[in-house]
């Protein structure tokens, strides 16, 4: 079984109910897992985000206001602010 908190609620549910034995893979985008490098999904969630900020400046210089553009993103994460960490550093 793969995946974050409530999904392990549900696995200890079954081993305790059954013999069978189960596997337990934490798996979050926000790498924020404590004692690993980096999570299943990290890589290409933070790719797909500065790909995204490349186009929101791309478009925003392509209108033509008299005034300045400004935009607001929202980037999910829990505690750690890994993703937006990596966007701010994409060039």
């Amino acid at each position: 079984m793969r995946g974050k908190g409530g999904e392990y609620k549900g696995l200890q549910e079954l081993l305790k109910k059954s013999d069978i034995r189960f596997i337990g893979v934490p798996k979050t985008i926000d790498n924020d897992l404590a004692l690993t490098d980096h999570t299943p999904g990290y890589g290409s969630a933070a790719k797909y985000i500065g790909t995204s900020m490349k186009e929101i400046i791309r478009d925003s210089f392509c209108l033509e206001y008299e005034k300045g553009v400004v935009s607001i993103v929202e980037i999910m994460g829990r505690n750690a602010g890994w993703l937006t960490g990596s966007t701010a550093l994409s060039q």
